[in-house]
């Protein structure tokens, strides 16, 4: 799961084949823009989570998305789906099956 800026943040990187911080920064929408660090931060957090991937280039660093965002959302899914079976057992079932239902109509 991504909190806000981490989800902003990602919504470029997976708009681009790479980026920088920089134009990051630039990217996000103009009611919400955090300070350079704070991006630098996100982002160097979304590298030790394996979310992105990053790469020298001269002075600065290129970020680029270790997968795509169908990718991210079906790990996620299967996280969150695997921890409530764990927790739940089959009662987690019958609500999982009940939302795919009316997903589907």
């Amino acid at each position: 799961m991504l909190g806000d800026l981490e989800r902003a943040v990602m919504d470029v990187a997976w708009a681009r084949p790479h980026v920088t911080v920089r134009e990051v920064v630039s990217a996000l929408v103009a009611g919400r823009k955090p300070a350079y660090t704070t991006v630098m931060t996100v982002m160097n957090r979304l590298v030790e989570k394996g979310i992105l991937k990053r790469r020298q280039n001269g002075q600065s660093y290129r970020y680029a998305a270790t997968m795509t965002r169908c990718e991210f959302l079906k790990a996620c899914s299967r996280e969150v789906v695997d921890t409530l079976v764990r927790c739940y057992g089959t009662a987690a079932i019958a609500p999982l099956t009940d939302a795919i239902g009316r997903a589907g109509k």
